[in-house]
């Protein structure tokens, strides 16, 4: 008897190790920040949510039905947008992006073809899908730092 609760303390004792501290929550679109509520009312309008889910930082990841992804910080700020099947629109980019990023972008006419944008401290990152997956970096002011195939 004793050798069977010390192998299940051990078990649970493992199994309390090995699963993260807290998973992702899922949470209802109402509970999201305003400002991402706001952003996806003027982008997404007529596309309903399949997921929103909040993790361990306080960010929100947003799946709509058409299948984009969506993340945002506590604020409501949009920290990455992906295109899923589809690409960003240019709309969406005009708004998101930097100017001097959105012309550049023009520039290169590949405006139509970026899938992913991801936003950090230090820089924005376009994801694009032209004859391969290339990526066009920005500091965030929307100077072109460096360009990768």
């Amino acid at each position: 008897m004793k050798t069977l609760s010390r192998l299940a303390a051990v078990l649970a004792v493992a199994i309390v190790a090995i699963l993260p501290a807290r998973a992702d929550q899922y949470v209802n679109a109402n509970m999201l920040p305003e400002n991402a509520k706001a952003f996806i009312q003027k982008n997404y309008a007529s596309e309903g949510y399949r997921t929103c889910e909040r993790d361990d930082d306080g960010h929100y990841d947003v799946e709509l039905r058409n299948g984009v992804d969506l993340e945002f910080d506590a604020d409501g700020k949009l920290l990455k947008i992906d295109g899923g099947t589809r690409r960003v629109s240019k709309s969406v980019l005009k708004q998101i992006l930097p100017a001097k990023a959105y012309a550049e972008l023009e520039a290169r006419d590949v405006l139509g073809k970026v899938d992913e944008v991801e936003f950090n401290r230090y820089n924005i990152k376009v994801d694009l899908r032209v004859m391969r997956n290339d990526e066009i970096v920005f500091d965030i002011d929307g100077n072109l730092q460096y360009i990768t195939d």
